[in-house]
């Protein structure tokens, strides 16, 4: 791990040795309860993005193990993106064993939007998404949610309408207005899923 005096949890804790990788589950968890009551929003997203930051240099299988032995939560996938050795089938596994759906509000979609952006896929075609997410119904969700207002919808309205409605609100939510150009290659395999 880095320096840890130059952590915020370090400073937080005025130089204790060290943060225990579950003292580190526990904040982000702590600040996402914080967040979805509507306090200090801004506040939350800071600080959980330093905390974030600070499992850079957590070995994934380290960050993994620990939160598999507290039961996995959404947060503990977010914060598996940012540690070292990670990839996103990873992310996905654990984000899908949490349980926690991707919904089309701030809540359900403020864990997408903290997950590492230097692993996610860069896209705006909806198209590409799907390809992407390989029929992984969190995969899709997650980056759509993720790349929130610059996708643009590539495909049949009939594709969309195969999406569960979930899927299909939270595109509708976070796309750009439809492409004309929309290909009958569609989507494939993601709604299978």
């Amino acid at each position: 791990m880095k320096d840890f005096y130059d952590t915020l949890y370090g400073k937080a804790l005025g130089g204790r040795h060290g943060p225990l990788l579950v003292d580190l589950w526990r904040e982000i968890l702590r600040l996402a309860e914080k967040h979805s009551e509507g306090r200090d929003l801004q506040v939350c997203d800071q600080l959980t993005l330093e905390f974030l930051h600070d499992l850079r240099e957590v070995e994934a299988e380290d960050w993994r193990q620990m939160c598999w032995g507290l039961g996995p939560t959404v947060y503990g996938a977010v914060g598996l993106s940012w540690c070292r050795g990670v990839d996103l089938a990873m992310v996905w596994q654990d984000w899908e064993a949490s349980g926690f759906p991707i919904l089309p509000d701030a809540r359900h979609m403020r864990p997408a939007r903290l997950l590492n952006p230097e692993l996610m896929p860069v896209t705006e075609s909806l198209q590409s998404i799907a390809q992407i997410s390989r029929g992984n119904l969190v995969a899709f969700c997650a980056i759509v949610a993720f790349s929130e207002g610059r996708i643009f919808i590539d495909v049949p309205e009939s594709d969309l309408a195969r999406l569960p409605t979930h899927a299909q609100s939270l595109v509708e939510v976070c796309s750009r207005p439809r492409s004309s150009s929309a290909n009958s290659s569609g989507f494939g395999s993601v709604v299978a899923t």
